[in-house]
């Protein structure tokens, strides 16, 4: 079953108590170095302590499946509008992964307004895919906090990527010096991200003019900006629908990796046998999903285009996506897939701790 919106009052009611809460104001006192910010993480809130591997399935967990003695119903909150990024619950639900776990499940939207990881901590949903990774833990650190856990992943890379159409940065490596003297949009709360890479790299930030956007990269078309910042595998789509080439210089190999469509749950959810068990089917109905996904690309994007129907797409349209994402699902990291690292988590949270996104210690 799938559910394109949920109840929109009590949405607003947890955004009102919580939003605004994840961004931490920088302070007037000498800014924290790397070093001192992952000794603090490390101290206080190590990812041990907000993720587990414990319930991804092994090769012995998907030999013998038997189904629940009685039903039950998941609400499960989507990391964006049911499109094609959605794809393995779609191809769990499809072809029974689900129904063989017995579980039935309501996929929520998300979409622009819609923050599931708050609806998640207010008991709206059950279970919750959040985009970006770096959500969770600020959530956890916030002055109202969100308690979750993370128990998965389905990108186990972050598609975080600057792209530009330029014809003089097409066909090459590009490097964080290609942003000199160029207009980069962003979104509106991303200019931290920017400030990461351009200070990583000894760039001064007055050499980057920075411009805003939202989803679409219009901004590259029209000649407003030379780079636009985005998932690699949502605006190149995009662009070469309209017959252009495209370059991008990916986040992750210049300044730190995270986690995307991060899968989440409340504690409570771990407390009794009972909730661990549906935990541990809901993963493995999803990690079926996501290994048909990468075996069977083709049939794979017939299924997403049926099931996201909030999106007009093609299945060549889908397909391209799949190979776009295939390295981000798979990961370079050894644990296999869904599994992440409380390493990478930690690398994330000391940089957004040194530039003040998350307060660490007194």
């Amino acid at each position: 079953m799938f559910t394109q919106k949920f109840t929109i009052g009590m949405a607003l009611i947890i955004i009102a108590l919580l939003f605004g809460s994840f961004a931490v104001q920088a302070q007037d006192e000498e800014p924290m170095t790397y070093e001192e910010a992952m000794a603090c993480v490390l101290e206080n809130f190590p990812a041990s302590g907000y993720t587990t591997n414990e319930f991804v399935p092994t090769d012995e967990d998907l030999a013998d499946i038997v189904p629940l003695d009685e039903t039950v119903h998941l609400r499960v909150g989507m990391p964006w509008v049911l499109n094609d990024e959605e794809a393995p619950w779609y191809i769990a639900e499809e072809l029974g992964y689900f129904a063989e776990e017995g579980l039935e499940i309501e996929l929520v939207a998300g979409g622009p307004g819609i923050n599931h990881l708050l609806t998640l901590g207010g008991g709206v949903i059950d279970i919750a895919v959040v985009p970006g990774g770096a959500a969770v833990p600020r959530a956890i650190m916030s002055e109202t906090p969100v308690d979750v856990v993370v128990v998965g992943t389905f990108l186990k890379g972050m598609p975080y990527t600057y792209i530009t159409i330029d014809p003089e940065l097409l066909g090459r490596e590009l490097t964080p010096e290609d942003l000199i003297g160029r207009t980069v949009a962003i979104q509106s709360d991303a200019d931290v991200y920017l400030n990461m890479l351009l200070d990583m790299y000894e760039i001064p930030r007055d050499q980057v003019e920075v411009s805003y956007a939202g989803f679409t990269s219009d901004c590259l078309l029209v000649g407003q900006c030379d780079f636009y910042s985005g998932w690699i595998m949502n605006q190149p789509r995009m662009l070469e629908q309209e017959g252009h080439e495209w370059n991008g210089l990916q986040y992750r190999d210049w300044v730190y990796d995270e986690y995307s469509d991060v899968i989440i749950i409340r504690p409570e959810m771990l407390e009794a046998e009972e909730g661990r068990d549906i935990v541990n089917r809901f993963l493995r109905a999803t990690y079926r999903g996501i290994q048909f996904l990468l075996d069977n690309p083709e049939e794979s994007a017939e299924i997403a285009v049926v099931y996201g129907v909030d999106a007009d797409l093609t299945v060549e349209q889908a397909m391209w996506r799949f190979e776009q994402q295939e390295h981000l699902v798979i990961g370079n990291d050894g644990l296999g897939l869904m599994a992440t690292s409380p390493d990478v988590w930690d690398d994330m949270v000391a940089m957004l701790v040194q530039y003040g996104q998350i307060k660490c210690g007194d």
